[in-house]
């Protein structure tokens, strides 16, 4: 159902009389506050005149319906470096949210683990000053599970739009006011912006960015509270026509899962005139150089692994760059831009970490975690990882989760060749030593091992016809307790080792 409404702020037709500005973008107080300073009456001037324009818009998604700004508690931050003012302006709204989210929303993985918190809409304005013009959104803000709470007023105080010194985590929608198209979402962790999907970024398309957004936001379900608004923004009996919810079920009190509106409008391209001319203020705005998300920021230094990065990681921006020269290096190989291919395919992601009581180089556990005893267990390690991610998100699944040692051995028995037989199809020739599988192994492992990869080199693939010569090589392997099981199939070396 479409509405077409004239939409006021106070949804009453209350205007403010703006006499003429000397000093338009001065932010000192008056003897009144904040609130009645230049910058912030011009603001609310070019606020007051898009609302109170004509607009069809349809209510849906996260729509918080008639809106009542407050403007008496207006807060302002400068951005000298942007050349911005953000204006962060709490709101009475007609509808409110609180919904379920997943604590992990970074992988298409199964997710089970979800936290309940209310959510808190605000009008959040962007005022370019070398080209005076505004952006006006409303930011949905979502705290993430550690911060959850159904207090409206705990989370006004969490995040204000254009404050850089944040320490917020979580998620901030930003949506047009009234027409409610998603433009930004940004993901933030103890204040630092991890993870941004903006319609600003013209790499991908419309559709493409609505997916990422929704991916990042994480909502499993979400409830609609309306209310309606009197003169002075408290409830009422019935002043205001309700908002009516347009479900995608029978239950008329869960609207559609974000980002709104539902359906996208798939003929909506970035960059179209509903969209603002600048973006939001904050960390999202301008010369961002922290991770991103398909869709987001082009500016990072670790694209490749911002592709396969879980926000819950703990690796540093050196650490993260280190590893970024390690993946552009590997892609350089057949077998591993298979490999990140099926990954990212999956839309897998991964929580790394430095772990410096490790007693091994590198380790993969099965909650998509990979660890690191330091820079060189992540140089000489990330390789053997993230076959075993391979074999356990797309080639075995939960069977590896198994005490059966037989099972385990053949694991990684395949994991070490795959690693080896990657190189040597790369550097197309077979070295006698270097390679992690014969390390410490005998002279009949090593002499097995040579042979084993001249036959996969002079094919320039695994194949079925190396099976045997492969089986017979694990016999002298004793790095694992355990033997290779004869039912065992190496699908990892038969679809991906290849020149």
């Amino acid at each position: 159902m479409k509405y077409f409404v004239r939409f006021l702020s106070l949804c009453l037709g209350v205007l403010l009389f703006h006499s003429c500005l000397q000093e338009e973008n001065d932010l000192s107080p008056t003897p009144k506050g904040i609130n009645q300073s230049p910058a912030v009456l011009k603001a609310r001037a070019a606020f007051e005149d898009y609302a109170s324009q004509d607009i069809d818009y349809q209510i849906s998604g996260l729509h918080p319906g008639c809106i009542s700004p407050k403007w008496e508690e207006v807060k302002v931050f400068s951005q000298p470096e942007e050349a911005t003012i953000g204006f962060d302006v709490p709101l009475v709204t007609e509808a409110t949210y609180e919904g379920s989210f997943y604590v992990d929303t970074d992988t298409s993985a199964i997710r089970t683990d979800t936290y309940r918190t209310a959510l808190l809409q605000k009008l959040v304005i962007a005022q370019s000053l070398e080209e005076d013009v505004y952006g006006l959104y409303i930011a949905t803000i979502i705290p993430d599970a550690e911060h959850a709470t159904l207090n409206r007023e705990k989370i006004a105080s969490m995040f204000y739009g254009g404050d850089l010194d944040t320490r917020f985590s979580g998620t901030v929608m930003y949506s047009t006011v009234t027409t409610n198209l998603t433009v930004q979402v940004e993901r933030y962790r103890n204040g630092k912006l991890c993870d941004i999907v903006s319609l600003f970024n013209k790499e991908l398309d419309y559709l493409a960015k609505l997916k990422a957004m929704k991916q990042l936001i994480g909502a499993k379900s979400l409830k609609r509270t309306v209310r309606t608004l009197t003169r002075s923004g408290e409830m009422s009996g019935g002043m205001l026509p309700p908002v009516f919810v347009e479900p995608t079920n029978p239950t008329p009190s869960v609207p559609s899962l974000p980002p709104p509106p539902n359906p996208p409008y798939p003929d909506l391209p970035p960059g179209s005139s509903t969209i603002p001319p600048i973006q939001p203020p904050g960390k999202g705005n301008g010369n961002y150089n922290g991770g991103n998300h398909d869709g987001g920021s082009t500016t990072s230094k670790t694209p490749n692994v911002d592709k396969i990065y879980n926000n819950s990681s703990t690796l540093t921006q050196a650490e993260k760059e280190y590893l970024e020269n390690i993946l552009v290096e590997m892609k350089k190989c057949k077998a591993y831009q298979l490999l990140f291919e099926a990954l990212e395919k999956k839309g897998i992601k991964f929580q790394f970490k430095m772990q410096p009581n490790l007693n091994v180089s590198a380790t993969f556990h099965f909650n998509n975690t990979i660890e690191f005893q330091d820079k060189n267990g992540m140089y000489v390690g990330i390789k053997e990882e993230l076959v075993h991610a391979l074999q356990y998100n797309v080639l075995y699944g939960e069977a590896m989760n198994t005490n059966n040692i037989d099972y385990r051995f053949s694991i990684e028995w395949e994991a070490h060749i795959f690693v080896d037989a990657a190189s040597v199809l790369q550097d197309n020739q077979v070295f006698r030593s270097g390679y992690n599988t014969i390390f410490h192994g005998s002279d009949e492992l090593k002499e097995m091992h040579y042979s084993l990869m001249n036959a996969i080199l002079k094919e320039e693939k695994f194949t079925y016809n190396h099976i045997e010569l492969f089986k017979e090589t694990s016999k002298y392997w004793k790095q694992y307790k355990g033997n290779y099981k004869d039912d065992f199939t190496p699908k990892g070396l038969l679809n991906y080792i290849k020149k």
